[in-house]
């Protein structure tokens, strides 16, 4: 087991959550701004979570935030082992479900699991693609084309030769003088996408 990240308060837990994808995530309740419990109930990625906290009394609202363990401070050597014990048990099948649901690529020399949920939009650039994520940007040196046979067909769409689209984040799309089409995405992006001729038919089949 590896600490990947350390975060002073509950914005920068979340944002550190939410970029970095942990699968096990131990969060004090009482932390500077927004407090523990907030930061578990509204992560884009849900990782299992377990609380470290001095106050007992947030335990029944802990486990209806789907939390794995509930802590006590001090926390004694054979509590944290017991827990993480039933990390590694539940570890084993929740992976399996998750890989499912996700997209697993070499990201330099490491392996990278992001969910599909997470994805806005595959971009290629030459030899890499860019996976832009709702918290970062991934570079990977597998070809679009590639990724594009590894994805579900039902949440995302080919638009342009180098844009594979999550149709989750589509917010609307207007035809053009050219008989393009513009997208519009829930989530900014700072660039401009087009549905190109050739995919115009199958973005309008997705739809």
């Amino acid at each position: 087991m590896e600490i990947i990240a350390e975060a002073e308060n509950g914005s920068a837990a979340k944002q550190l959550i939410d970029t970095l994808i942990p699968d096990l995530v131990f969060l004090d309740i009482d932390m500077p701004g927004e407090n523990g419990m907030s930061v578990a109930l509204s992560l884009a990625w849900r990782p299992c979570i377990i609380f470290v906290t001095a106050h007992g009394e947030y335990a029944l609202e802990a486990f209806k935030a789907m939390a794995l363990g509930y802590l006590l401070k001090p926390v004694s050597a054979e509590e944290l082992q017991g827990v993480l014990d039933r990390f590694r048990l539940l570890s084993v099948s929740q992976r399996g479900n998750a890989l499912q649901e996700a997209l697993t690529i070499n990201i330099g020399k490491s392996i990278k699991i992001i969910p599909y949920s997470r994805i806005v939009l595959f971009e290629a650039d030459q030899k890499y693609t860019s996976v832009y994520t709702t918290g970062s940007v991934f570079i990977t040196e597998t070809p679009l084309i590639e990724l594009e046979q590894t994805l579900p067909s039902t949440t995302f769409a080919r638009i342009h030769r180098k844009h594979i689209l999550n149709l989750t984040y589509l917010r609307e799309f207007r035809r053009r003088k050219d008989r393009t089409f513009q997208v519009f995405l829930s989530f900014e992006m700072g660039k401009e996408l087009i549905v190109s001729r050739n995919y115009t038919k199958r973005f309008k089949d997705f739809l």
